[in-house]
């Protein structure tokens, strides 16, 4: 997939949330692998802020689900740090 075909992506993925929702609960898996592959294609395409609400969205649910010390929501909380701290790249050009 190239970085111009994320926008649709996000965009089918967001809308099949709600109705994912309704058929399995906000708290399944599904559905934090959903937010999970949004957060993913807005990390690509550097779109922080949304990266980090989609990541948090699934760190909510795999937390819940899996428990605080499993290793994917380790993996997204180290994410969400990396997205919270500015890049070199940031630094260097404020």
């Amino acid at each position: 997939m190239e970085k111009k075909d994320y926008g649709k992506a996000i965009n089918r993925l967001k809308k099949s949330i709600p109705e994912m929702e309704k058929k399995w609960g906000k708290k399944h898996m599904e559905v934090g692998e959903t937010h999970y592959t949004i957060a993913a294609m807005y990390d690509l395409r550097e779109e922080k802020i949304q990266a980090r609400e989609y990541y948090q969205n699934a760190l909510i649910i795999f937390s819940a689900r899996l428990g605080n010390k499993h290793p994917r929501v380790s993996s997204i909380q180290k994410k969400i740090t990396a997205l919270s701290s500015p890049s070199s790249k940031e630094i260097a050009n404020p």
